[in-house]
């Protein structure tokens, strides 16, 4: 069984996630990042890292209207170990967020999924299963880059 629950940036095995996702990767400590962590049994398997304050709308044509005071909620960062991916850890995280965004009256919740190329197609499909899709870009930039999922 996965259990997910909120985390403490200096929690160990958030500090140990995040480090062995992307060396020398640390987590923030400034109160606005929400951390939360995976287990299956007692075993770390996953961290999402998020906050509940995006307010970049300006480039999102059909968002573009919203103001600073619209409020969604980002997810920055997403690892799952190896050992345990396509168990449901990464699914487990995110309908986590999801609600929380949800109860925290997020008007939405927007991911970026990196462009590394290696993982990139398994992330952009993990995030359609979770129903974010593709935002469409003003025109000044070439492709859409983030996806969101509306909320209200």
């Amino acid at each position: 069984m996965i259990i997910v629950e909120r985390a403490e940036p200096g929690d160990p095995a958030t500090r140990a996630l995040l480090q062995e996702w992307k060396p020398g990767k640390k987590a923030s400590t400034t109160g606005r990042f929400l951390y939360l962590i995976a287990r299956i049994g007692t075993e770390p398997a996953g961290v999402l890292e998020g906050h509940h304050d995006y307010g970049s709308w300006s480039d999102l044509k059909d968002y573009c209207h919203l103001g600073e005071n619209d409020l969604g909620s980002y997810i920055s960062s997403l690892y799952v170990r190896p050992a345990h991916r396509r168990q449901g850890v990464a699914d487990a995280l995110l309908d986590w967020f999801i609600e929380d965004a949800r109860q925290e009256r997020s008007v939405a919740v927007v991911a970026h999924p990196d462009e590394e190329g290696r993982g990139r197609g398994a992330r952009i499909a993990l995030n359609q299963k979770h129903g974010l899709e593709f935002a469409r870009p003003l025109e000044a930039w070439d492709e859409p880059w983030l996806m969101v999922l509306p909320l209200s």
